[in-house]
Order: C-alpha cells, then sequence, then structure tokens
C-alpha cells in the first residue's frame, strides 16, 4: 500500500515546536516577526517587552585626588545601530527606485530611545542629532514586521568628560544578561586600568602592567571578558566577576602610529590596525591601510587575520564597530571598511558623511569620502523611499 504524506497547514504546527523555535530567535525583532504571521504563531509565545529607553548614566569620577573640588562629569549614552530592509513584496510596486534597487538597498540607521518609546533619529558616524529638517521628507513612524527585515547591528556607547584635563585613551562598555552595564576605560591620569559596574560608586583599579605603569593603548570586551593590549601588542583578558588578570598576548606587533580597534566576529577577537596618509591635501585624496589581525589564545599571539573575512564589511564609527556579512548588503564589495574619520567632523554636510570607505589588508588603499547620492552613501543617506510615511504606489 503506497504510503500517503499528510501536509499540514503552517498555522497548524504544535505549540511545542513553536516555542522551541521562538526561543532560538536571536532578537526581539526576529521574535515580533515570528509572532506577527499568524493567530496561532502570535498565540504561542509570549510577547517581548517593549524597547527599552535609551540610558544616560552619570558616573563616577575617575580618580580621587583627595581635594574637595569639582570633580567633572562624566556621562555614558547609549543607542542601538539597526538595519532596516524592504522585503521584496513591499517593493514590487514602489516605482520611484524600482523593484530591484528598492529591495537590496538596506538602510543603516543609528537610534536613541525616549522614555515614551520616541525613536531617535542619530548620525551613524558621530551619534550627533539628525534635525528633522534635514530629512525633508517624513517618515514612517511603526514598521509592520511582515514587510520589514530589521537586524540590530550592535550596541552604540557615547562617554563624555565635561573636562579638557583628562584624554580618555580608550573605553570599552557591554551591556549584561540582566541588562546592567558594565565597562573598562583607559585614561592619561590614572595608572591603572578602571573597571566599572552598575551599582558601583567608584572605579576600582586594576594594575594589569603589575608595575604601576600605564601603557595599555586599547580595551575591548569578547565572550565574556574584558581585553586590554598595551602599546607593545602585550595582550591581557579581565574577567568582570573576579577581575583576574591574564595574559592572552605576547609583545610580537609592529604597531601602525594611527588608531586601533577590537572587533569581535564569529568567536573569534580581530585587532584592526589603521595607518593613513601622513599629509592631507586639499584635493581629499587619501590612502589608508587597515591591517587586520586575529588573537590566538592558545599560541599567545597576534597573528595574520584577514584569511577568512573575505565576505565581510567592516564598519568603524565612534562608539561601535562591527563586522557585517556583504550578503546582507547586496551590491557592495566586501572586505569594505567604512570608517568614520575624525577630520571630517566639521565637514558633515549630511548624515553620516564623514565616513571614509576603503578596503581591508592588501596595503595601503584610496579612501573616498561619501557623497550624498553615491552608491557608497546610499547605505546611510537619504533614507530609501520605501520609507516614506505615503510611499509612491
Amino acid at each position: 500500500m503506497a504510503s500517503r504524506r499528510i501536509s499540514r497547514k503552517w498555522c497548524d504546527l504544535p505549540s511545542e515546536l513553536l516555542n522551541h523555535i521562538a526561543g532560538s530567535l536571536e532578537t526581539q525583532c526576529d521574535l515580533r516577526r515570528f509572532r506577527s504571521v499568524c493567530r496561532s504563531w502570535r498565540n504561542s509565545t509570549l510577547p517581548p517587552p517593549p524597547p527599552k529607553p535609551s540610558r544616560t548614566i552619570y558616573l563616577p569620577p575617575f580618580w580621587d585626588d583627595g581635594k574637595d573640588e569639582y570633580s567633572p562629569k562624566i556621562e555614558l549614552k547609549e543607542t542601538s545601530v539597526y538595519c532596516i530592509e524592504s522585503l521584496p513584496s513591499t517593493t514590487h510596486h514602489h516605482h520611484q527606485e524600482g523593484a530591484a534597487a528598492a529591495a537590496a538597498r538596506p538602510w543603516f540607521v543609528r537610534l536613541r530611545f525616549t522614555e515614551s518609546g520616541t525613536a531617535v533619529h542619530e548620525d551613524l558616524a558621530t551619534g550627533h542629532p539628525v534635525l528633522k529638517e534635514t530629512h525633508k521628507r517624513e517618515l514612517r513612524k511603526v514598521l509592520d514586521l511582515r514587510d520589514f527585515q530589521v537586524r540590530e547591528i550592535c550596541k552604540a556607547y557615547h562617554l563624555w568628560v565635561e573636562s579638557d584635563e583628562y584624554f580618555i585613551v580608550s573605553y570599552c562598555f557591554v551591556e549584561t544578561e540582566d541588562g546592567s552595564l558594565m565597562g573598562m576605560v583607559l585614561g592619561d591620569k590614572v595608572t591603572y586600568s578602571l573597571f566599572w559596574k552598575m551599582g558601583d560608586d567608584h572605579w576600582t583599579g586594576i594594575d594589569i602592567t603589575q608595575d604601576g605603569t600605564l601603557l595599555d593603548e586599547l580595551v575591548g570586551y569578547h565572550k565574556g571578558r574584558f581585553f586590554v593590549v598595551s602599546l607593545s601588542g602585550l595582550t591581557h583578558s579581565v574577567d568582570p566577576v573576579s577581575l583576574e588578570v591574564n595574559q592572552v598576548g605576547v609583545a610580537a606587533i609592529q604597531w601602525f602610529p594611527g588608531r586601533k580597534y577590537l572587533v569581535g566576529w564569529s568567536g573569534d577577537l580581530f585587532l584592526v590596525d589603521k595607518r593613513g596618509p601622513e599629509d592631507f591635501d586639499e584635493e581629499l585624496d587619501f590612502e589608508f591601510e587597515f591591517k587586520v589581525r586575529k588573537l590566538d589564545e592558545q599560541q599567545q599571539e597576534w597573528v595574520g587575520g584577514e584569511d577568512g573575512l573575505e565576505d565581510l564589511v567592516l564598519f568603524i564609527a565612534y562608539g561601535w564597530s562591527a563586522f557585517v556579512p556583504a550578503k546582507h548588503l547586496p551590491g557592495y564589495g566586501s572586505r569594505c571598511v567604512y570608517y568614520a574619520d575624525v577630520d571630517f567632523i566639521d565637514r558633515c554636510y549630511h548624515p553620516a558623511s564623514c565616513f571614509m570607505v576603503s578596503e581591508m589588508g592588501g596595503g595601503l588603499h584610496e579612501a573616498l569620502q561619501l557623497c550624498p547620492g553615491s552608491s557608497c552613501s546610499n547605505l546611510f543617506w537619504p533614507p530609501p523611499n520605501w520609507l516614506d510615511k505615503n510611499p509612491l504606489v
């Protein structure tokens, strides 16, 4: 007797399976899309909590010199970076950009949420608020997640000190599983790396060099630990619970004189070393080199790390940095680097215009400043037409 295939509607899947699928989703955006499929799926799981308001936290002073003098205010501001894509079913009838262009063009946006749940648009590169008159169009206030794909790329944190006397070398803040914050700061007025977690009324000094000499250059966070890299390349990990310090990388790096960044991806920690031009001419012709190394904890050294990054795009901006798979950016080349250059802050004529675009590895590459309407700039500005409140149909 021939077997008969029994078909089942998607809405009739057992609740145990739906609960398992919902529990495997990584973000609240994915969970909201899951619950929007049908009534059965929506009733199978509890709704996610509403977006938490972005936090502004006043931190304790970095140092205590024993004097009853005014301590500078220290603020930590939290925002989120998202990638928004319109699904093909919602773009086939939007003639202004064309179906292929509309579906292929994602939009990166940096948002801060107020206590009332309102999203405030901030410059992706600098974190400065984007004025309403900059938009010149009325955008949707609500996105139907059946029609749009929303990915949270990362959290972004901006540390501000009300003093010109204190220079911050590097800082890193992260959100813990229970929703609290913790972070580490390297500065020029202390001889220790500084650790703070939410609820502390002071910073804890961690003498990583063991001799009280601060030579640390860079701090980052990856897989539950902070990592501190010295000027020589010596690397230590710091357990945020016990504050135990362990050496995980030897001093074997030939540094470029430029800026450096720690970026995690797919279980590995990468060190991005940027070298720029010595002189800047009026034509704004720049060349940059981004050398990437990967931490090999077993061998305790930084090794060549560009293999395996062929299909990634690197973003480096104020308060955040991240690798993004190039498959999420159709039409944009792999191994690209979008870098927010500090020298362009006063030349930002539209959101994200202080981004430069270059390439990872392979020596010096020409870097271009983003211009309105260019293919590279369209990731950030202007907003795609399908985000208009009343798109053309």
